[in-house]
C-alpha cells in the first residue's frame, strides 16, 4: 500500500460577486452592494440618503424634478474591489453603518416585477426603488430557489 505525501486538498469558497443595489426602508435609502452567500444575503452599505428629495423631485416632474431626483439619489457607487470572501464581507458590514445581513430563513418574499420591487424580511418591506440588475435577478433567483425562499424575479 502506497501512502501519498501530498497534503489533503482544502475546499476554498468561491469569491463573492458584488451586485449594486439600492434598498429603502421607510424614507431611508441605502446605496451599496449585495453579496449572495450560503444562507445569507449580505448588503454592504456605501452611503445613506433620504428618499424625500426623490419624492419631491418626482412630484414636480419635468426638468426641475429630474434635477432634484438626480441630486437626491446618487448611484450605488463603485464595487468594493477588495471584498472576495465571506469573512471580508462580514468585516465590511461591521465597518459600514447601514449594512445588513439578511438570513434566508427570515426572508418571506423576494419580488421584482413590473409593479413590485421588494424583499420582505423580518416583517418589514425593504423596497428596491431602482430594482435589480438582470445579473442580480438571475443570481438571486437561483439563490432563492436553493434556499427555499419564495421569489418572483
Amino acid at each position: 500500500m502506497q501512502v501519498s505525501s501530498n497534503p489533503p486538498m482544502q475546499l476554498v469558497a468561491p469569491p463573492m460577486t458584488p451586485f449594486p443595489l439600492t434598498m429603502q426602508i421607510g424614507m431611508k435609502r441605502f446605496y451599496g452592494h449585495v453579496f449572495l452567500g450560503p444562507g445569507r444575503l449580505y448588503f454592504v452599505c456605501g452611503r445613506k440618503g433620504g428618499a424625500w428629495g426623490a419624492a419631491i423631485g418626482q412630484s414636480l416632474g419635468g426638468l426641475v424634478g429630474a434635477a432634484i431626483v438626480a441630486a437626491a439619489t446618487p448611484g450605488a457607487g463603485n464595487a468594493p474591489t477588495n471584498i472576495v470572501d465571506e469573512a471580508t464581507v462580514m468585516q465590511a458590514i461591521s465597518a459600514n453603518e447601514g449594512s445588513m445581513i439578511l438570513e434566508a430563513k427570515d426572508i418571506t418574499m423576494i419580488k421584482h416585477t413590473i409593479w413590485w420591487r421588494m424583499i420582505k424580511w423580518h416583517g418589514k418591506t425593504v423596497g428596491l426603488p431602482q430594482g435589480m440588475s438582470k445579473d442580480l435577478r438571475l443570481a438571486i433567483g437561483q439563490w432563492a430557489k436553493y434556499h427555499n425562499v419564495p421569489h418572483k424575479v
